[in-house]
């Protein structure tokens, strides 16, 4: 009896118990590894190999490419080659792809990058985080992609014209140092009626935008974000972090007419953002679209005029559609609006005190 325990002691000492945990918790401890570590596991067994080539999860960041020698030459692509040899050897799903490319020795080819896209967008993609080093232009493909969710962009260039369908399952999106080319602006927007000239299918899930180093000053760039702020109708959250030193452009704005204005949150954060940066600015004329109700008129120009400015001299005129104004040139109608006096702001049958911020 005694020795047929010693026996089973010793097979179990013998056993590998690591390799025959469910397939699910290794993926799981995959996941707490660097891409590095993670791919050092098919060298135990081959039922790790087997969870290695499956897994769903490629983050190659920082870490990854300060593992790689700084020699430059052949050795220079080192990293370009061992991302090929991952995605060559992969047999699932890629689930999430990171790719923080900051690998000064070897300029990214934009081949390779639109190779590895189009393979990623062909294999279940649902996360997609891209920062290039130096800007290159979005990969076509990432687009009309209908399984990326959250995607996040950073140094890339625009350079084709969109599709009729833009980001068709994206819910997250976040630009960061991204530019427009003029294949996608058309012509130059050199004043605001030109704006139509951009235009941007609708994003129709697309429920959260993050615009990094929005450069407000810019306003060909200030278009396409109105425009795409625009085609996205289930939009719940928008954040927008300004360019350093951002608005130096605007120190001379004097006068703002916005017509047609509905009270939307894209709106109202537009006229925020323009209020913070035009320290000259005196005059703001707002009329509303034909179908706003009262209701929300009344509620738009409340929150207009709690907003800060950055110029005590700013004077905010919300009024009512009117067809007949639309023949009016911009000072004639300033001159009969300012002579209204104590009604200046009044929006429909509602009055409210002009103020300060």
């Amino acid at each position: 009896m005694a020795s047929r325990r010693r026996r089973k002691s010793e097979a179990d000492a013998g056993r590998d118990l690591i390799s025959e945990l469910p397939a699910e918790v290794k993926e799981r401890i995959l996941e707490c590894l660097s891409v590095q570590e993670a791919a050092r596991t098919a060298l135990l067994s081959t039922h790790w190999n087997n969870v290695w080539v499956r897994h769903g999860r490629l983050v190659f960041d920082w870490c990854f490419f300060g593992s790689f020698s700084k020699d430059k030459g052949e050795k220079g692509i080192a990293p370009i080659n061992k991302i090929d040899d991952i995605l060559m050897f992969h047999a699932g799903p890629v689930k999430k792809f990171t790719l923080h490319y900051a690998w000064h020795h070897c300029l990214l080819p934009q081949s390779e990058l639109d190779r590895w896209c189009r393979f990623l967008s062909r294999n279940g993609l649902q996360e997609l985080s891209l920062y290039i080093s130096r800007k290159h232009m979005v990969p076509s493909c990432i687009f009309s992609c209908r399984t990326i969710k959250p995607l996040f962009l950073g140094n890339f260039i625009f350079d084709s014209p969109f599709p009729n369908c833009i980001f068709p399952s994206v819910t997250s999106l976040t630009f960061k140092n991204v530019e427009f080319s003029d294949n996608i602006k058309g012509n130059s927007i050199h004043n605001p009626e030109e704006i139509d000239t951009v235009t941007f299918p609708t994003a129709i899930n697309l429920q959260v935008i993050e615009l990094y180093n929005l450069n407000v000053s810019c306003q060909e760039r200030l278009a396409l974000v109105l425009q795409l702020l625009q085609h996205s109708p289930n939009l719940c959250e928008l954040k927008i972090t300004l360019a350093d030193g951002d608005g130096t452009d605007l120190k001379i704005l004097n006068t703002i007419m916005i017509d047609w204005f509905s009270g939307s949150t894209p709106e109202k954060l537009f006229v925020k953002m323009l209020l913070l940066k035009s320290p000259a600015l005196e005059r703001v004329l707002i009329q509303e679209g034909e179908d706003i109700e009262t209701s929300v008129a009344f509620k738009s120009l409340r929150e207009l005029l709690r907003f800060p400015r950055a110029s005590p001299k700013a004077q905010i005129v919300c009024m009512e559609y009117d067809m007949e104004w639309d023949d009016y040139e911009e000072p004639r109608l300033f001159d009969y609006i300012s002579s209204m006096g104590s009604i200046l702001m009044q929006p429909r049958n509602v009055s409210n005190g002009c103020g300060g911020s």
